[in-house]
């Protein structure tokens, strides 16, 4: 195959809610996409052609519809496509993404760096496009700077009305002068119309959490909002459609929390949502859609064991084979990724729950040894997360001569608890380690806990906090490592009322920063000052108090990186002094 050219055959039927228009003339026509693009950590560009994915992935993953492109050195791409009709299409590279209208014979040129991203023909529709997007978060940064979501119902609508009279004045404007298609017409207005429900099904619960009260509303609140949106699957084109439907079936699906803040409120988050969907009054693709949607993202975010039962359901349920096919495939596919482990324990069982530890050894392991052990918590705001997200980190210590160990601990989103009980499987998880240490030839003296963002909370917590007692601590061994690696974390937790509510009220217990003393472990930190999740402060803040108590510990701050570190620099970095710090502990030999 030519490099400088890739061919894609992208055939709509394959989108399950596209439809054939045997009117038309067979043979397609190309259009041509060409572009240039800045290279700092990913050489493939996605073109998207569907249903918008909602799958909350954070792996690399080709979905339903979606093609990777590989660029050439220079960030150039040349892409051929073979369609009979004009359709929409999401292309995105790294942070970068745009929605492209696309018409037979096309040519058009991408370049994220310009103002004017698409030139070529099409320019002037595609343009338009980007202005009524602009336009749309334009009104969802001003909804966010004003009491908003504090109004009564009557003042909501006007304010969701005026933003909607100005959106289609901009369209009218540009109709004016440029001929449109019924397709992008109905596009257009989708966008704005179910944006704005968006809105409104987020109102009660926003209003309740900002003032403390209960919106006045009719009991058929959302149905009310919602009806007549569920039977037209080519909607699905549309963000902020699926952005709607999202939210009103999370909404739903929280029962008689569904007018409160349903989202922070510990519970199952599985099956009363895949519930919901199933009795949904709604044309079947969109169905299909939703229900495809959930497990896939249920997968990626709980992993497999919480939903072998939804997986017979789903062959009845969903009436579109393709994606059944592709919902067995990937669970399938979990099962046998749980395999790369060298073995899984239960390392505790509480209110009818089994904890999984994913056990990782040294090729050269023999039996009788003890090796030092690298125990990982995976990341997720404590409400998400899988062990197998620490995989390869523990296949990375592993392959250095240490046990490694990724461990499950109860979430908010599955089992219905809070924070304090993250807190205390993390403790029970070093306390487990040490106690088998012979059967799991592990050095009780040589533990190190490592984690990323949620899972960096816990880790540290585990070093840090004192006051959780381990229930089933009999041995009198402690529940604290020999040494911590951190990245991401957050270490104030008293300065939001997110972790009030997850902590009963009690943020300061699961602060590591109010509970820092001198004499903590050797401990290694990484930071990114553009961390939106975890502030750069807490970081700074939680700094300045280890210097002032003479705590050994090493860290690095990253200038310009965020949360999850898509930097390949900076990870070469961590990975670089991660493997020195183990190394002057003498948990791995010199790299």
């Amino acid at each position: 195959m030519n490099t400088n050219t890739i061919y894609l055959l992208l055939v709509l039927v394959i989108s399950f809610f596209s439809c054939t228009d045997h009117k038309q003339d067979s043979t397609p026509n190309v259009a041509i996409i060409t572009g240039k693009v800045d290279v700092n950590w990913d050489d493939k560009i996605k073109l998207s052609n569907g249903a918008i994915t909602l799958t909350d992935s954070w792996i690399d993953r080709l979905n339903l519809g979606d093609s990777i492109i590989q660029l050439e050195k220079d960030g150039t791409f040349k892409i051929e496509l073979f369609i009979q009709k004009a359709d929409f299409y999401i292309l995105s590279h790294e942070a970068n993404s745009i929605e492209l209208f696309v018409s037979p014979n096309d040519s058009l040129y991408i370049d994220f760096n310009s103002e004017n991203i698409v030139s070529g023909t099409s320019e002037k529709l595609n343009h338009h496009l980007k202005a009524l997007r602009n336009n749309i978060n334009t009104n969802k940064k001003y909804i966010n700077e004003i009491d908003f979501y504090n109004q009564p119902v009557e003042v909501v609508d006007s304010i969701l009305d005026s933003l909607k009279t100005a959106y289609i004045k901009i369209h009218k404007d540009f109709k004016q002068n440029n001929k449109v298609n019924d397709a992008f017409e109905k596009k257009i207005l989708a966008d704005i119309t179910y944006r704005n429900k968006l809105y409104k099904i987020s109102h009660p619960s926003l209003f309740k959490q900002k003032t403390g009260n209960a919106l006045p509303i009719q009991a058929t609140y959302y149905e009310d909002i919602a009806r007549g949106s569920f039977d037209s699957p080519e909607l699905l084109k549309s963000l902020d459609y699926v952005l709607f439907i999202e939210s009103y079936t999370d909404a739903q699906s929280a029962g008689k929390n569904k007018y409160d803040t349903y989202w922070q409120i510990p519970m199952e988050k599985i099956h009363p949502k895949y519930n919901q969907i199933e009795q949904l009054d709604a044309h079947q693709d969109i169905k299909d859609y939703l229900l495809h949607q959930h497990l896939n993202k249920s997968m990626d975010n709980y992993g497999m064991v919480y939903l072998k039962d939804l997986i017979p359901r789903v062959k009845v349920d969903c009436k579109n084979p393709a994606l059944v096919k592709q919902i067995e495939e990937r669970f399938q596919e979990g099962l046998e990724r749980r395999k790369e482990a060298s073995i899984i324990k239960i390392y505790k069982k509480i209110d009818g729950i089994e904890l999984e530890a994913h056990i990782f050894y040294p090729e050269d392991f023999k039996e009788g040894e003890k090796r030092p052990a690298y125990l990982f918590f995976h990341g997720g705001g404590w409400a998400i997360g899988i062990p197998e997200w620490g995989y390869t980190n523990c296949k990375e210590y592993s392959s250095k001569g240490m046990v490694a160990i990724s461990f499950e601990y109860r979430l908010i989103d599955i089992h219905k608890t809070n924070i304090l009980d993250c807190i205390r499987d993390a403790k029970s998880a070093i306390l487990w380690t040490r106690e088998e240490a012979e059967m799991l030839g592990i050095d009780p003296n040589k533990i190190v806990a490592a984690g990323f963002s949620a899972g960096g909370h816990l880790a540290a917590a585990t070093a840090i906090i004192n006051n959780f007692d381990v229930e089933e601590n009999t041995s009198g061994l402690s529940a604290k490592p020999n040494a911590i690696v951190i990245q991401s974390a957050s270490y104030n937790t008293t300065q939001s009322n997110w972790f009030a509510r997850q902590s009963d009220q009690k943020p300061k217990s699961i602060s590591t920063f109010h509970h820092l003393e001198k004499g903590l472990v050797p401990s290694l930190f990484f930071h990114g000052t553009a961390d939106h999740l975890a502030p750069i402060s807490e970081f700074t803040e939680f700094k300045d108090k280890m210097d002032s108590l003479g705590n050994d510990y090493e860290y690095k701050i990253f200038e310009g990186v965020g949360h999850f570190f898509n930097s390949p620099e900076a990870n070469k970095t961590v990975q670089k002094m991660t493997d020195d710090f183990l190394e002057k502990l003498g948990y791995i030999e010199k790299q």
